[in-house]
């Protein structure tokens, strides 16, 4: 294949151009670029957890949910009924499940709706305890998130016709702000990575035809992989985001080890395609194998990230090999190759010296502050401290109640729950609920038994949330406050064992939710990714054997790539960056990525002789690679979201320390046992 590539190219390079052109153009059809905003593509589907769930949701409705807080005092006589006709409006919405509103309640019932609250979570509803806040809770059908984001639309108007200060928060405000910051994300880190790439490209390459090649294909591959997401059925979501730079940096390493690899001499592009296709194939396999990982997360949408990103790394990687020399000969009117004009840093043997030692006490020293490494599992998190997000659920946990929600449903074996004994039992475990340190509300609270007297009205709404028909089976949905993501389960277990420390008779408990079963998957997350890391290692250790031949070399090969990566992990206990759902995958996919280098190295090695020839050979072609991957991953900084941020930053300092553990310390290491190569013919 790789003799029949150059006559391929020449004899029909007008048609690699053209058809992947007309290809692409023909399944823009199948593309969706709507953006996944739903927050219960973060749960694990299996499992006896979900199961729970969705045998709670089956028989009371979705747990996604809106909270809305305002001030009691903007509920002046002029705006009441202005309030009244918008909640009015809310329960006549077919995506609206259920309408918890104390305001329209306490007015039924005769009594001042800005009076005083309680401190008892079991009286206190949706009201501060000061009477200075107030709630309206608002519980939505599943598959409705067009209707979620209009009616989130009205009801941020309605505040504002009203003079109402409202905070909002819950899984429906959370899913739709997270879903507008990813399509401003995708605006700006696409527009700033095509800037930036066509810039660096012109600088190291000289020549716009070129980089215009270059871009060409590297677009080309994402438009080819956003059609296959849409042939899935998968719309963009929070780690899509990261797809974009990685590609990128599949077609301009291999780009520019293509136009650099005239060795100095006036040379055609397709005389240089044979002798590379080898070592970009065994490196292409690399990156691909670090991406799937993604595959074994449970969650769908780091699911779905891993089932399209292996595909739109092949679909570039041959682009490149095939699209982007058409492009280039289309443009520039010939093969021939520009002059290469970057020169890398100087990297002598004292140098190599004093930087491989400057490495190794680095490491050193990031080991010994990896037990300070962290985990975050609270989708929180991911929004700055001043975002709407952040600030609105602030202000909500501090004002009314907690929004850490768990639902505790109880089930009756035997009768009724409003029989007298059960009555009774539950009674006495709501008040052993009161006690638990960090609860603030129970809904529906004390007053549960009056559900069963509801026969219709707006408070069948809230009957069907919380009370089965049968009357068997009672929704509590418990609010607790300040829980950090890494103590959901201290707060779940105090539920149980306040349930275990009474008679129960013939009832029984479950304790479920969205929260607590997102928080849970992102736990089975590190787990399944620390499994699955040891496998990336044990494939690119195969794949280095391919080129080293001999296990001393093997190894320190093996330590020149994990290097990096413990640098980074270091950086992260440092800096205090918590180890999250998203930057949980830095290690095996950027290990997938700065794996390349080496390749081209150690295969630039086995053809030269040693690896000094080697690197006098490929070094301007690492160089360029590393800063213009290093540069690509900058744009991430540009998110909104603090886990993207943190994603570019620390492959950052990964492609930079891997290209430092290339270029002076690997040499070193390699000497060290005398490895030298018979030059390849």
């Amino acid at each position: 294949m790789a003799e029949r590539l150059p006559l391929l190219l020449r004899s029909h390079y007008q048609m690699l151009f053209w058809v992947p052109l007309l290809l692409a153009l023909l399944g823009s059809g199948f593309m969706r670029l709507q953006v996944e905003n739903r927050i219960d593509a973060w749960v694990d589907p299996s499992g006896p957890a979900y199961q729970r769930y969705q045998k709670m949701v089956q028989r009371f409705g979705e747990d996604r949910f809106l909270l809305i807080a305002f001030p009691t005092t903007g509920l002046t006589p002029e705006h009441l009924r202005g309030y009244l006709d918008l909640v009015a409006a809310l329960r006549q919405e077919p995506a609206v499940h259920a309408v918890f509103d104390p305001v329209g309640t306490d007015l039924l019932a005769g009594v001042d709706p800005r009076r005083p609250g309680t401190e008892d979570p079991l009286r206190r509803g949706l009201r501060s305890p000061d009477g200075k806040t107030t709630g309206l809770l608002l519980l939505f059908h599943d598959g409705q998130v067009e209707a979620e984001r209009r009616i989130l639309d009205n009801l941020q108007e309605g505040c504002r016709n009203l003079g109402l200060e409202c905070r909002f928060a819950g899984p429906v405000f959370l899913g739709n702000y997270l879903g507008e910051a990813i399509g401003r994300d995708l605006s700006r880190v696409v527009t700033a990575l095509v800037l930036v790439s066509m810039l660096l490209m012109l600088l190291f390459l000289r020549s716009w035809q070129a980089s215009v090649a270059v871009l060409a294909a590297s677009g080309l591959g994402l438009w080819y992989t956003l059609i296959w997401a849409g042939l899935l059925g998968y719309s963009l979501n929070l780690p899509m985001l990261v797809v974009f730079p990685l590609l990128f940096c599949v077609a301009v390493t291999l780009a520019i080890h293509l136009f650099s690899g005239h060795g100095g001499r006036e040379r055609e592009l397709p005389e240089v395609l044979p002798r590379l296709l080898r070592p970009a194939l065994i490196a292409m396999l690399t990156t691909l194998l670090g991406s799937l990982t993604l595959l074994l997360a449970p969650q769908r949408a780091l699911y779905q990230a891993g089932a399209v990103l292996p595909v739109g790394i092949g679909v570039t990687f041959a682009l490149v090999l095939l699209f982007m020399p058409a492009a280039y000969r289309l443009l520039r009117g010939g093969w021939t190759l520009p002059p290469l004009v970057a020169r890398p840093p100087a990297s002598g043997p004292l140098s190599r010296q004093l930087v491989g030692l400057g490495l190794l006490l680095a490491t050193a020293a990031s080991l010994f502050a990896l037990p300070r490494l962290q985990t975050d599992p609270d989708a929180l998190n991911f929004f700055p401290e001043d975002s709407p997000v952040t600030r609105g659920y602030d202000y909500i946990e501090h004002r009314l109640c907690g929004l850490f929600v768990i639902d505790a449903v109880i089930t009756a074996r035997e009768g009724r729950l409003t029989d007298p004994e059960n009555g009774a039992r539950i009674g006495r475990f709501l008040q052993r609920l009161a006690r638990l340190p960090r609860l603030t509300t129970v809904l529906p609270g004390a007053g549960w038994r009056q559900l069963s007297d509801i026969v219709d009205g707006p408070g069948r709404q809230l009957r069907d949330a919380f009370l089965s028909d049968d009357g068997r089976s009672l929704r509590l949905t418990l609010h607790f406050r300040e829980v950090g993501g890494d103590g959901y389960l201290a707060v779940e277990r105090s539920v149980r064992e306040a349930w275990q420390a009474g008679e129960t008779g013939a009832l029984e408990l479950e304790t479920s939710g969205l929260l607590p079963l997102i928080l849970a998957s992102q736990d089975r997350l590190l787990r399944t990714q620390g499994r699955a890391f040891p496998l990336v290692v044990l494939g690119m250790s195969l794949v280095l054997f391919l080129l080293v031949r001999t296990p001393g070399s093997l190894l320190l090969a093996c330590a020149a790539n994990l290097i990096p990566l413990a640098l980074t992990a270091g950086a992260m206990a440092l800096l205090r960056i918590p180890l999250n759902s998203i930057n949980l995958f830095v290690a095996a996919i950027m290990l997938g990525v700065i794996v390349d280098d080496t390749v081209y190295l150690l295969w630039a090695g086995r053809e030269q002789g040693s690896l000094d020839a080697a690197l006098r050979r490929v070094g301007p072609a690492l160089w360029m690679t590393s800063v213009t991957i290093a540069v690509a991953f900058t744009t991430l900084f540009l998110s909104d979201l603090t886990p993207v941020r943190q994603f570019g930053l620390l492959s950052v300092l990964a492609v930079a320390s891997a290209w430092l553990c290339d270029v002076y310390l690997l040499p070193g290491f390699l000497h060290l046992l005398e490895v030298r190569h018979e030059p390849v013919a």
